[in-house]
Parts: C-alpha cells; structure tokens; sequence
C-alpha cells in the first residue's frame, strides 16, 4: 500500500487499515492493533513508545524521540494525557497503560 495513502488513513493517530492486505484493523490496547483479515498487529506512536520502553527500560524524553522517531509534540501529549509517567521524579518517563491504570 502506498505510504502516503496510508498515513491518511490514520485518524486521531488510530491506524485503521493493515498495511500488510488493507484489511480493517481492531484496537486491542496500548496503542497495539491487530488485522481481522490476516491477523497482523500494529502499533500506533504510543505502542512504538510502549514497546520501546518495554525492551529498555525507563528512558528521557529526548532519548524516546531520537530513537523512535516520534515528534516531541506527540510525547508531551502522552506527558499531559499521562499515558507516560516520570520515574520517581527523574527525567526517565515510563509507559502507563489505559487497562486498569496498570503500569509497563
């Protein structure tokens, strides 16, 4: 599928179709989606982030944006919804899930 098509296809930063067959994609959680035609997952910016801190640990904020590549506009957002945290009060943020207020 096209790239630029695609990105279009993202509404308020939720994927809606796979890019591996087109097939309509279901939210599962955390920014992870998954196909219903042919069963591939997704990730959306936060899911990217999720996932990165998941295999690395706390991480700063510049570190998150230099890596993965997600806009600093986007992070902060995730700042203020609180869907990333601050690790006891340091510079290091943390992935916090929307299931049950768990934390990653």
């Amino acid at each position: 599928m096209e790239e630029e098509r695609y990105e279009r296809l993202l509404h308020n930063n939720r994927k809606l179709l796979c890019r591996e067959c087109g097939g309509k994609l279901k939210y599962i959680h955390s920014g992870e989606y998954v196909c219903l035609s042919c069963g591939a997952t997704e990730l959306d910016d936060f899911g990217i982030i999720r996932k990165y801190l998941e295999e690395n640990g706390p991480s700063s904020r510049e570190e998150i944006i230099r890596v993965t590549g997600i806009p600093g506009d986007r992070v902060n957002a995730y700042l203020k919804q609180e869907r990333l945290v601050a690790v006891n009060s340091s510079s290091e943020l943390k992935a916090k899930t929307r299931n049950m207020g768990r934390e990653q």
